[in-house]
């Protein structure tokens, strides 16, 4: 075995096993031989030629069959594979074991230094670099990075001239092999690659010439560099820079004169610390031209005491450890620029594994010494702040994960070391990025301690900063997480420790603020919080219960003893109203509803807020009403009457036995009438209503935006429809037609994920045109190919074929070379090409290819050829392109991963279609568009793959799909009138006939309640889905004079979430104000539109 295979090979066998004791089938074929087309037979005889009589395959046996399959001779393969038929071809041909494809297929470094003045390692190296100073979203530089990067070091001036020179394509944003080309420019190319670079900073419209007033803004900023720095061009400050930062170490006269003593302390918002002692040895070291030694800031670190937490837990901040205090500057530390520094560690490294780096912040004088005479001087901020955070943990030591654990502790969790001007907004982020938690509400901070001072405030303002808090050297930090019953943990712990009476914290603002009272969530009751600060701040109804009537109507129906839940519900206005206390627990009314309601409202679980709100109404009414002995109403029938009449004897019969401060604020008068189709009779009923519930018209309309692709290889154009969801294939295809002006039939559209990629059962369905719209998800792309037309303008019928986007991802770690050396990676959108069998030739195809393709390279395009600004790189990457094509087609499979022709066995990726004019004669199933390496890395533009053209269309589609429905609309909706679906009794006619019914709001209350039902059943789908449609409808003001009043609105409780969970939050008006109730936060609110 050692004769036939390798060590690296071996090696490479074990990484890839990955210390598994053994593989199954699925792993076999998974991992081994992946080629989706063996048959079943084929592989139960492979993976039982490898098992060796086992149920599964040991490395062993992995390793004794894979030698046998690819390295051994041909009589010993003979007899391992004894003529098994469909791998046969084996015997002559084994699969490889190593991949030798990297040898003829370059690699992302080999090709950038290939065309650079870099070698391969720096290249790789600067990758690196690269990845820590660009838009994590992006992955490319953009321009507020790059000043960021550079300010300070370059002059003003400069930057976006330099920019520009690195911005090679003109998108604002800088990717890595710009950035690469335009170091080997400036850095390392001979003059006149470094002349055309400074070209091209004062190219200021990037069209390859540089005009008159370009060249006199060249002088004069020449001129300018030249005076301050007489020994330095403005060429070699460039190239003195970038070297600084990404290159290698230069001479220490250098580095002050272009960087240390150019750069004002406020050119960054921090610096880097370092030792003096350190620092001389680096510029002795330099001058000498010995080794410099790995830094260390040994002498100026502050020793850890015993008792220290910083020896307990981890931190999480960058500013490092504390110094020692008293440090001088010049004596005992430097300070440096970040790019400076991050220079220096990675030339010299660190004699420690972590806690080198020393970042601090630049802070005005004031927040050190307070009564400085010069306190908006800048200083450094050599000791910040330390805050030891907490979190909830059990006695055993764990993190709290229930909010029921009687067993709740504050445990020490890490330090976080931050500047005086942070604000709390700033640790908050910091903390939740560290445990990557999404949902920002679901966490906040207790300030426990200030320097040795215990204390308990509930950080609710994320404006203020550590300096406004008092925190002067160290405090302690709660980090509280909500349960996932949305109770806070702290809340739960003290209440049930005081039996409800507790006040945690108290916010200054709005200590006397009556009503702006917050109440604490004790387990999914934020339905229960949210209704109760509605009616709170309903004014007549709470005068009511702050002026103890209810007690007096108690008292006179001698309800004292049965009256509880009124009695319940007074003490909570009382306390909500007193001014006393920031937050309440309404357990008392909690229970007293549970009672009265047959234990509807479980606790702990989640329920609707406007059923509790009508329960609730009902129950204060139970109590509250008036009569006692109800009378018997017989309802009667209008019989022709004037709906005044019948409308007036309704309302007194529900009078005459209803009558609290409920019925006379809340209740309102419905009318509902029956029209026979028949005879036209009208018959109409009249009812009370507390809560009007409006549905919200919901369009069965579908937003389309599709983007059409035309055959001359512009830019595509999208548009935007809204089609009906029972519309077809065909409808849109219409549609499409009128607006690019293209025949119908000569489309061909496409369904893509948002990477790009075919979506597997649902591209074939889309092409039949008699298929609805809905076959397609909602969150799909479509794209629409505009297909050929014959000379006579007839559209004509042919085949078409999809080539799509396609790389190599070769594999460092792989259990056979032949199949798993390399990964597919598809890429961008595909393309549609039309193939008519032996009739299509290989160039037509190319050609078709190239067309559509072109416009995705730089310089590709017919309209970009006579461009004439330079480029940052030592070699041409075009060469392939005027060449012949920068790409390969390769016939393959529907999944565009392995050849179409060959047999699984050849493991072959595709055979190569000829670029030949004849015509071809066998079937292509697909395309792979495989680019070379120097096009794919140099030249493709992945940024524009994406590009297209917005028709007006789409705007206005959007707006209109988009647009809010208004309150008028929902109540025109609920008015409307419909046809019933079964036959009403008429007794004119009678018999059953068809009839119309239509709601209408006959008699408004004083207090309207208004019930959005946003949760509709779909007929279609068989689910109930949650209408996100916005409703707008005035603060102020609301003209109703269509239904006869004039209405404010003073209240509102919102639903976040969906059908099965999710979270309730009052807005209410309170003295003129608008406030924010989340359970038992109460904020100050802005109301422009509620969320």
């Amino acid at each position: 075995m050692k004769e036939t295979m390798t060590s690296d090979e071996l090696k490479r066998l074990e990484t890839a096993w990955n210390g598994r004791e053994s593989i199954n089938e699925d792993e076999f074929f998974t991992e081994v031989l992946c080629h989706h087309s063996i048959p079943p037979f084929i592989r139960t005889l492979i993976y039982s030629k490898f098992c060796q009589g086992k149920s599964r395959i040991s490395f062993q046996s992995f390793v004794i069959g894979i030698v046998i399959l690819t390295k051994a001779s041909t009589d010993i393969r003979l007899e391992f594979l004894k003529n098994e038929p469909g791998i046969e071809d084996w015997i002559d041909n084994p699969p490889e074991l190593t991949s030798h494809l990297f040898e003829i297929h370059y690699n992302f470094y080999q090709v950038l230094a290939g065309v650079t003045h870099l070698d391969e390692r720096e290249v790789e190296e600067l990758e690196k670099v690269f990845g820590s100073i660009t838009d994590t979203k992006l992955c490319k530089l953009t321009r507020n990075g790059f000043n960021s990067l550079v300010s300070g070091a370059i002059e003003n001036y400069f930057i976006d001239s330099l920019f520009r020179a690195f911005d090679g394509n003109g998108d604002n944003l800088i990717d890595f092999k710009e950035l690469v080309c335009g170091l080997s420019a400036s850095c390392r190319g001979p003059h006149m690659a470094q002349l055309n670079f400074v070209a091209q900073m004062f190219d200021s419209d990037s069209d390859g010439y540089l005009t008159s007033q370009d060249i006199d803004l060249l002088y004069d900023q020449l001129f300018i560099v030249t005076k301050l720095h007489a020994q330095y061009t403005s060429i070699r400050m460039v190239e003195l820079y970038w070297r600084i930062l990404f290159v290698g170490p230069t001479i220490f006269q250098a580095l002050r004169i272009c960087l240390i003593n150019r750069i004002e302390l406020d050119s960054f918002t921090e610096w880097n610390i370092i030792s003096s002692e350190w620092w001389k040895k680096w510029q002795f070291c330099l001058k000498s031209d010995t080794v410099v030694p790995p830094i260390t800031n040994s002498t100026i670190i502050a020793s850890k005491l015993k008792n220290d937490w910083s020896a307990k837990v981890p931190s999480l901040s960058k500013e490092g450890a504390p110094l020692i205090i008293g440090l001088t500057e010049g004596k005992d530390y430097e300070k440096l620029p970040p790019c400076l520094w991050r220079a220096l560690l990675r030339w010299h490294g660190s004699a420690v594994h972590e806690g080198i780096s020393l970042p601090r912040r630049v802070i005005p004088l004031l927040y050190v010494e307070p009564f400085s005479s010069t306190p908006n001087k800048s200083v450094i901020e050599l000791y910040p702040p330390s805050l030891l955070i907490l979190r909830h943990g059990t006695a055993s030591g764990g993190w709290l994960q229930s909010a029921l654990d009687s067993s709740l502790r504050q445990l020490p969790w890490c330090l976080v070391s931050l500047s005086r001007v942070s604000t709390v907004a700033e640790l908050l982020d910091l903390l939740i990025q560290q445990l990557r938690i999404s949902d920002s509400d679901s966490v906040r901070l207790w300030l426990m301690e200030i320097d040795g001072k215990i204390t308990r405030k509930l950080l609710q303002n994320d404006a203020l900063t550590l300096f406004d808090l008092n925190i002067v050297n160290t405090a302690q930090v709660l980090l509280e997480l909500r349960n996932t019953d949305m109770s806070w943990p702290e809340e739960v712990c003290r209440l049930e420790l005081s039996n409800g009476d507790v006040d945690i914290n108290d916010n200054e603002e709005l200590k006397y603020k009556k009503g702006v009272t917050g109440l604490y969530n004790m387990g999914n009751t934020c339905y229960m919080n949210s209704g109760l600060q509605c009616l709170s701040n309903t004014r007549p109804l709470t005068e009511y219960f702050l002026n103890g009537m209810h007690k007096d109507v108690l008292k006179k129906l001698n309800k004292s003893d049965k009256g509880s839940l009124a009695l319940e519900y007074g003490e909570i206005i009382e306390e909500l109203w007193s001014g006393k206390k920031r937050n309440i627990a309404p357990i008392k009314l909690r229970r007293a509803i549970y009672a009265k309601s047959s234990g509807i409202f479980t606790e702990r679980c989640q329920h609707d807020c406007q059923e509790f709100i009508a329960i609730l109404l009902d129950l204060l009414h139970e109590d509250l009403n008036a009569v006692q002995s109800k009378p018997y109403v017989v309802v009667k029938d209008s019989d022709g009457r004037p709906d005044s009449v019948v409308a007036n004897e309704a309302w007194e019969a529900y009078l005459a036995r209803e009558k609290s401060i409920i019925s006379h604020l809340f209740s309102g008068q419905l009318r509902s009438s029956l029209t026979c189709q028949i005879c036209k009779t009208v018959s109409s009923r009249f009812d009370a209503f507390t809560c009007l519930q409006l549905p919200i018209p919901i369009e069965n309309l579908l937003l389309i935006p599709v983007v059409v692709v035309k055959r001359d290889g512009c830019i595509p154009k999208r548009y935007g429809y809204r089609l009906n969801s029972e519309s077809k294939i065909s409808d849109l295809k219409q549609e499409l037609a009128k607006s690019s002006s293209l025949p119908a039939d000569s489309l061909n559209i496409l369904c893509l994920n948002r990477t790009g990629q075919l979506i597997k059962n649902v591209s074939d369905a889309i092409e039949a045109n008699e298929n609805l719209l809905s076959v397609y998800p909602s969150d799909s792309l479509l794209y629409a190919f505009e297909l050929p037309r014959s000379e006579n303008s007839q559209v004509e019928k042919i085949s078409t074929v999809i080539a799509a986007h396609r790389k190599m991802q070769y594999n460092e770690s792989y259990l056979l070379g032949a199949s798993r050396g390399c990964t597919i990676q598809l890429f961008g959108v595909p393309i549609v090409l039309p193939f008519s069998f032996d009739k299509t030739t290989g160039n037509e195809l190319y050609e078709g290819v190239w067309l559509q393709v072109s416009r995705l390279l730089i310089d590709g395009s017919s309209e970009h050829i006579n461009r004439t600004r330079g480029i940052n790189r030592a070699i041409d990457a075009g060469e392939d392109i005027r060449s012949g094509y920068p790409f390969d087609l390769r016939i393959v499979g529907d999944t565009f991963e392995w050849c179409h022709r060959c047999p699984w066995s050849a493991f072959c990726r595709g055979c190569i279609l000829p670029q030949t004019e004849q015509p071809i004669t066998k079937h292509i199933t697909a395309l792979a568009i495989d680019w070379k390496p120097a096009a794919l890395y140099l030249r493709y533009q992945h940024s524009v793959e994406f590009l297209c053209r917005d028709d007006d269309s789409v705007l206005s589609a959007w707006q209109l799909h988009y647009q809010p429905c208004s309150l008028t609309s929902c109540l025109g909706d609920f008015t409307n009138a419909e046809l019933l679906d079964e036959e009403i009794f008429c007794k004119k006619c009678n018999r059953k006939t068809p009839t119309i019914k239509n709601l209408a709001i006959w008699r408004l209350p004083k207090i309207l309640i208004i019930h959005f039902k946003r949760f509709v059943y779909m007929e279609s789908s068989k689910t109930w889905i949650k209408s996100s449609k916005v409703v707008d409808f005035p603060i102020q003001h609301l003209d109703l004079k269509e239904w006869s009043s004039n209405i404010e609105s003073s209240r509102s409780t919102n639903h976040y979430g969906a059908m099965a969970s999710g979270h309730y939050i009052a807005y209410a008006k309170n003295q003129e104000q608008w406030f924010c109730f989340n359970d038992s936060t109460c904020q100050l609110f802005f109301i422009y539109f509620i969320p």
